[in-house]
């Protein structure tokens, strides 16, 4: 309905109800002064010229008035027509019927408005008291009720019409009815087109009893009306205007239609209908449409101040006359004001069993079981025990309770839609639901505020699906909309015979508060609150990922995705930038902040089903995460924690402040942090037997650019029980990584190269189960380990501990001491069942992995003695020591050594090979030696000593401690110490030196 429909009905209806009342009774007993003396003419009598001037002027088509038998002057301004009369004999001798009958009234307040009048076949009227004639003075009292029969025709000023038949009225039954169809209309007022027609099988207007002559001396004793009531087939046609525009409305029921005039209510019943043009303009065809089983209007009075001329809308307050009068005096002045009174719509109701409300313009449909409305609040209540359904082109609306409320000048100023409720977005050219959104407790809606934007709220396990595609669930979900473009897309939606989504995006920003779970294909949202903000512009990457998701909802395939793959996010919030682009209908992601407790987990395919990410999948954890889209094209991401936490495939990555650049492949460290990667080699690049994790801690900082990382300051990385500590590392990949691509899932980057600066120490441990069985400690300025060619380099000065427990690599100094083929664990009861070795050197060192060698520059020294515990040292001072030890002990020093791992030919034992040259020296308990270049065969026990040129090697030897000195020269001397067993080649005499 318009805002002034439900006006005009309700004051039209009352209007045309006091019109009958006043035509039908008011001209017969006019109160106020005496009436001028009756004037009568007959047919015989000379007739004043007043009364066919009166006939002429009002009823020139009737022709039987200009020739009545009588005419009576009741009044100056009341005349009445009829050819015959007869008192009715039925006892009371108070009735009399006038045949055929006419009135002509015009009201003296009213003196330049239309006359009323009146036209029946019959007219009978009973009186207070009996009376013999009415011709004459005879004065029979007030008229007490009257009867029109057969057919009557009632017309008046501004347009009143009424038609029906036998209209009956009864003083004492205080009625006014018809029980025969009628016909009525009002309107149009002078400079105005609001006019009303309409028709009911028949009328009932029931009267207000009066004690007092109100009306006046010889009227009946009635106050005036107290309802009327249209009890059948009723139907108004009310044109008015509206916007400028003339338009019309039609409002039809089986009845009845009732009208209280005490307390002002219309009510309309059983099949009740109303319809409008949807635009008064014409621009737009189709109507505006209500239908339902009852519907009330209620009006109240208003001050008469407050009834201007530019009111509209439905605060208008209207003038219409009074249909009681209370003057206690029972007199009126001729020339007051008719009695009016100020009334302003105040309320609506319509019930049924099913309400329908439709609109074509705006392709709208509505049901429910009751509609209200209040214009003191100005709300409109829609309800239905089970939904309220709107239904407006592709969507559809359902709740229990809808609720508009409205401003001054009806524009919609809020809407709930209380209790549970549903609402489905469908795609026309499928017919399925494209977008569902469900609440249990409340949707409301504000039009607009501050920002000019408007809102939208879901309270109570709000949900939002896209079916197969996306959803989410919390318990508010908030929508700021953009009115402007949001009207551009219904138009574009409504004109489109694609069926293509409009390119408008009138969300502007949007929330989720409370228990939030957002989910899609290939996503999971766990969050208290999140945040989503769109701006309109130009997106500069084709494939960021929520283009990718974008182009397989389209059923693009895209070969570098995998669509099964699911990441899952949870945290405490996350809010979100998003940039759309109307020309291509992409979504590109600008930024995304996220805090407390951040938790992101991408999924691989194949253990979707587990709901976990396993190692071949990605983590990452962290108390807040921001990640921006720079002007580049290029995602950056930022991720806090104490620590945060990466996982991705083989790689595991904690740190205070993570840094990622996703499309530069890099990502950097601030602060501590630690780094596991998957290797297949020890720190010392020895092959592992399965993939061991590698711990790289720092304290500094780390960058990784997909290829290079590089660790700084108080860096310790480890794989299993080895352990390697400097100031800075440097580790290179294989190949270089990128992180926007898809890597085959046999591809496993491999470390190529590292690198250890300032301060590098190395720990190892081995056990056999529990037990400690090796220790080694090595410190050196730099290490630098070539997985790629198998080599290793290092920076002196270096020193390198070794502890190992058994005799697997005891060089056999001692004479009697066990050979290698005799290798066996100790005796628990030894004294000395740990090995120490110790390798000191000036300059570098470099080997070769896969052949197990190394080489040892600048004044290099080898110490061997064996010990009682591990980390026990000793030095070559003891070596002149009386312990057993000493005697076991032996240093060998030299400008440079190469060391070789070699393989016994016949078994899988490994032995050690020596070879020192420049400066040769060889020490031990009982003996020493110098040569050029020495070397130590592990597998036979055997030192041997060469000389250079006339550098001949020399030994000296003594059988015990403190025993004489044995001195041999000799070009090659080859010396088993455990055997005693010496080999002189080129030598030139042996002496012995106490």
């Amino acid at each position: 309905m318009s805002r002034t429909l439900r006006t005009v009905v309700a004051l039209i209806c009352a209007t045309a109800s006091f019109r009958l009342y006043a035509t039908v009774l008011r001209p017969l007993t006019i109160p106020g002064q005496a009436p001028p003396p009756t004037q009568w003419g007959t047919a015989e009598a000379v007739r004043p010229p007043i009364f066919a001037q009166v006939a002429n002027r009002y009823l020139p088509e009737v022709e039987w008035i200009a020739n009545s038998r009588y005419k009576v002057q009741r009044s100056a301004e009341a005349f009445l027509y009829f050819d015959t009369w007869k008192r009715i004999d039925d006892g009371d001798g108070n009735k009399v019927e006038l045949t055929p009958f006419a009135l002509v009234w015009t009201d003296p307040r009213q003196p330049d408005k239309s006359a009323y009048i009146v036209r029946c076949e019959s007219a009978r009227l009973q009186f207070e008291s009996p009376f013999e004639t009415i011709i004459g003075d005879a004065s029979p009292g007030r008229i007490t009720g009257a009867a029109l029969t057969g057919q009557v025709h009632v017309s008046g000023p501004d347009g009143l019409k009424l038609a029906g038949r036998d209209f009956w009225f009864s003083e004492s039954g205080r009625q006014l009815y018809s029980d025969h169809p009628v016909t009525f209309g009002f309107g149009p007022q002078p400079g105005e087109i609001s006019r009303v027609a309409g028709k009911a099988d028949r009328v009932r207007i029931e009267l207000l009893a009066s004690a007092d002559p109100v009306l006046g001396k010889d009227m009946p004793r009635i106050a005036g009306i107290d309802r009327i009531e249209l009890p059948t087939n009723v139907e108004f046609d009310l044109h008015f205007e509206q916007e400028g525009h003339p338009t019309h409305t039609r409002i039809t029921c089986v009845g009845p239609f009732e009208y209280d005039a005490q307390r002002h209510i219309l009510t309309f019943e059983d099949d009740v209908r109303m319809a409008r043009p949807t635009d008064p303009s014409g621009e737009i065809q189709g109507y505006d449409t209500l239908r339902c089983d009852w519907l009330a209007l209620l009006f109240e009075k208003a001050p008469p101040e407050e009834a201007t001329a530019d009111s509209t809308g439905l605060d208008q307050v209207v003038e219409v006359p009074r249909l009681a009068v209370t003057d206690d005096t029972g007199s009126a002045d001729k020339d007051s004001e008719v009695e009016s009174e100020h009334l302003r719509f105040r309320r609506l109701r319509a019930i049924g069993d099913r309400i329908h409300l439709h609109s074509d313009g705006e392709d709208v449909t509505a049901s429910m079981q009751e509609l209200r409305y209040d214009s003191k609040s100005r709300v409109l209540a829609m309800l239905d025990d089970e939904a309220v359904v709107v239904q407006q082109a592709s969507s559809k609306l359902m709740s229990r309770e809808i609720t508009l409320v409205h401003t001054p000048d009806n524009k919609l100023q809020q809407a709930w839609c209380r209790g549970k409720g549903r609402l489905d977005y469908v795609d026309e050219k499928t017919g399925e639901v494209a977008v569902r959104a469900l609440w249990e407790e409340q949707l409301q809606f504000l039009p607009g505020g501050e920002s000019g934007l408007q809102f939208v709220e879901l309270a109570g396990e709000a949900r939002v699906i896209q079916p197969r595609q996306t959803g989410i669930l919390a318990d508010r979900l908030q929508l700021w909309l953009d009115p402007i473009v949001l009207d551009a897309a219904q138009r574009e939606a409504r004109d489109s015979e694609s069926g293509d989504s409009p390119t408008a995006m009138p969300v502007r920003r949007a929330e989720a508060i409370g228990s939030v779970f957002m989910s899609g294909a290939e996503f999971e949202v766990k969050t208290d609150q999140l945040a989503a903000t769109f701006e309109m512009g130009t997106v500069t990457a084709d494939d960021s990922p929520l283009n990718r998701q974008r182009t397989r909802q389209a059923g693009h395939a895209d070969a570098s995705t995998h669509g099964d793959d699911q990441w899952r996010v949870s945290c405490g919030q996350i809010e979100v930038a998003l940039l759309y682009d109307p020309d291509s209908r992409q979504t590109e992601l600008q930024s995304i902040d996220a805090g407390r407790s951040v938790r992101i987990a991408h999924i691989p395919a194949d253990q979707v089903a587990r709901g976990d990410a396993a190692r071949s999948g990605v983590i990452v954890n962290g108390q807040s995460l921001h990640a921006t889209h720079g002007t580049d094209g290029q995602m950056q991401l930022k991720l806090l924690g104490n620590p945060a936490r990466l996982v991705a495939d083989e790689v595991e990555l904690e740190g205070d402040d993570v840094r990622v650049d996703r499309d530069a492949s890099r990502f950097d460290v601030v602060g501590p942090g630690v780094l596991k990667l998957r290797v297949d080699r020890t720190l010392q690049g020895q092959p592992l037997e399965h993939p061991e994790w590698m711990d790289v801690a720092w304290q500094e900082s780390m960058g990784f650019d997909g290829q290079k990382a590089l660790f700084a300051s108080e860096v310790h990385a480890s794989v299993q029980q080895t352990h390697l500590y400097c100031d800075e590392m440097e580790v290179t990949m294989s190949e270089r990584i990128d992180f926007a691509a898809q890597l085959p899932e046999d591809h496993e980057p491999q470390v190529d190269r590292v690198v250890c600066r300032n301060g590098v120490r190395l720990e190892s441990y081995e056990y056999d189960g529990s037990k400690l069985i090796g220790l080694t400690r090595a410190a050196l300025a730099e290490f630098t380990l070539d997985h790629a060619r198998g080599k290793f380099e290092g920076l002196g000065p270096g020193q390198i501990d070794n502890w190992r427990y058994g005799r697997t690599r005891r060089i056999a100094i001692e004479p009697g001491a066990p050979g290698p083929a005799e290798s066996q664990p100790p005796d628990p009861s030894e004294k000395l069942p740990w090995e120490y070795a110790r390798i000191n050197f000036a300059g570098t060192v470099d080997g070769d992995i896969d052949h197990q060698t190394a080489v040892l520059h600048d004044w290099v020294q080898i110490l061997y003695a064996p010990v009682a515990r591990p980390l026990e040292q000793f030095v070559r001072d003891q070596l002149s020591s009386d312990t057993e030890s000493a005697s076991k002990a032996a240093w060998l020093g030299c400008d440079q050594l190469r060391v070789a791992m070699r393989k016994q030919s016949d078994s899988d034992q490994e032995f050690v090979q020596l070879l020192g040259w420049g400066n040769a020296e060889l020490e031990g308990q009982l003996f020493r030696a110098l040569a050029h270049e020495v070397s130590f065969d592990e597998s036979k026990e055997l030192f041997t000593l060469r000389g250079r040129g006339d550098n001949k090697a020399v030994l000296y030897y003594q059988e015990r401690p403190g025993a004489r000195e044995s001195r041999a020269p000799a070009q090659t001397i080859q010396f088993i110490p455990s055997r005693s067993w010496i080999k002189l080649d080129g030598a030139t005499g042996i002496s012995g030196v106490e």
